[in-house]
């Protein structure tokens, strides 16, 4: 399920590499064809190098988090550049998404620092992460921090992206709020290149409207950030914002998506989050129950959601690597394969058809994991109810109103000059003060919202990628002849 190669400890496990020839797949372990470590290696160091990458994209976290890396994967099948995916963590591989580029997988230091990419000269970086060093000591990269989403909470001007030689960000946003942080991060290290991930986003809406206002409800987590006014609204407010929008008339569709990281640090999140499951399920039992929800064919619905689990385990299956026996067939049958990708979006399209008509338009959604993705649910939302987040930067390339959570209660105007997302937003107060305000139709912010997608997103482009695609360019013919400015 896409070029995905492992090393591991003293037996090496390799899943798939992409060969000249076409998609080449190899298993070695101890005592079998490539038995030393050392000649796996090799031979998989060998393989990655046919296409020369110019391009290595870092990766290294817990399994909870790599939707950071997935969000990345669409834009690096794009570029024009040939690039190779490093992850540290093996388990890594089965939850990443599929990708037309090589992904090999080094658990250790002295393994990354002998795998030899010649023409390798620039590495991109998705997250801070520890072992980063390991790559950003090696004196032949350029170095430059992507992170996984442009918000203004302050993990998205941590001063650790001083140890790279670049900061990317999407727009002039990006690049005041390392200027206001003192994080350290020079003004001539940043590079303003769009939000290349956006191309993927439907900003007309996705689905032909349902005869009630779909409500998407996307709260944080409860990050390591300590700033109590990008604090998640989910502990203290998200209970009763739910319940508001369940019971309001005239009625409202809710979409929640919980982060991916919900309740990992705070029981009280994990408390609100079932609390809010538990309202939602019994939500649509009453609706289900009315007789105005009641005119669609439910065989229809039924033959839509019996696809699901077939259409799953398609998907499970393209980002499952190959592996063992399996594997070794494929090398030896020698018959190339057409790079999943393809498929996989195929594959994904027919899946979130099938999810979204699988149930009544009435019906509320709780919708987490990878499926659907949340740019999905952006195109099935008229509205959107978040905090302080990389969610409300990017739904505001969709151009439709939306609310940031002020938790902590501040004056709207110190609220809105600390957190420029939420210039063009109904700010929604502890009391909830703003949620009317949201649904009622009338959109005085309008407007603001065209200005502010300029500021936070950089300027409107035809292809979304271009920004992004020439600071690259750029970096990498200033790597190659060893000079610094631009």
């Amino acid at each position: 399920a896409g070029p995905k190669l492992a090393a591991e400890g003293a037996g090496i496990e390799v899943l798939a590499a992409l060969a000249a020839a076409g998609w080449l797949a190899l298993h070695a372990w101890r005592g079998r064809h490539l038995a030393a470590k050392g000649k796996v290696l090799r031979t998989v160091n060998e393989q990655v190098q046919v296409d020369r990458p110019e391009v290595v994209v870092y990766f290294s976290g817990a399994l909870e988090s790599a939707y950071q890396l997935n969000g990345w994967l669409p834009v690096l099948d794009r570029l024009r550049r040939q690039v190779v995916v490093v992850l540290r963590e093996r388990e890594m591989l089965t939850r990443l998404d599929p990708t037309s580029r090589p992904v090999v997988c080094l658990p250790l230091g002295k393994d990354l620092t002998a795998f030899r990419l010649p023409d390798a000269h620039v590495a991109l970086f998705v997250a801070n992460a520890a072992n980063n060093t390991h790559l950003l000591r090696l004196p032949e990269f350029r170095s430059v921090y992507l992170g996984h989403g442009d918000s203004d909470k302050p993990t998205s001007s941590n001063p650790f992206t001083k140890v790279y030689d670049e900061v990317w960000v999407a727009g002039p946003a990006g690049r005041e709020r390392y200027a206001r942080s003192g994080s350290g991060v020079a003004d001539t290290d940043v590079v303003e290149v769009g939000r290349p991930s956006l191309g993927r986003l439907n900003a007309t809406g996705g689905t032909p409207a349902p005869p009630m206002p779909t409500v998407l409800y996307a709260p944080t987590w409860e990050g390591f950030h300590g700033d109590p006014g990008a604090a998640t609204s989910l502990t203290d407010m998200g209970p009763r914002i739910v319940k508001t929008l369940l019971e309001r008339e005239p009625p409202v569709r809710l979409l929640y998506r919980p982060h991916p990281l919900t309740g990992t640090l705070d029981p009280r999140a994990r408390a609100a989050h079932a609390e809010i499951l538990a309202m939602i399920d019994e939500a649509n039992t009453a609706r289900d129950a009315r007789e105005e929800f009641r005119g669609q064919d439910t065989r229809e619905l039924a033959a839509h959601a019996a696809r699901l689990p077939e259409l799953a385990r398609r998907l499970d299956e393209l980002r499952r690597p190959a592996r063992g026996d399996e594997a070794q067939a494929a090398r030896d049958a020698g018959v190339p394969q057409e790079p999943p990708s393809a498929a996989w979006e195929s594959a994904l399209a027919e899946w979130n058809e099938a999810y979204w008509a699988a149930q009544g338009w009435w019906r509320h959604r709780v919708t987490g994991g990878s499926r659907p993705g949340l740019y999905d649910c952006f195109d099935h939302a008229d509205l959107l109810v978040a905090d302080v987040s990389g969610v409300v930067t990017d739904y505001l390339a969709t151009g439709r109103p939306y609310a940031v959570a002020n938790p902590a209660g501040l004056p709207a105007e110190t609220f809105r000059d600390r957190y420029p997302a939420a210039r063009a937003a109904h700010l929604l107060g502890p009391d909830l003060t703003g949620l009317d305000d949201l649904i009622d139709g009338t959109d005085p912010l309008a407007e603001e919202r065209q200005h502010l997608r300029t500021y936070l997103l950089g300027p409107a482009t035809p292809n979304p990628l271009t920004p992004f695609e020439r600071a690259l360019d750029d970096l990498l013919a200033r790597a190659k002849t060893g000079t610094t400015d631009r």
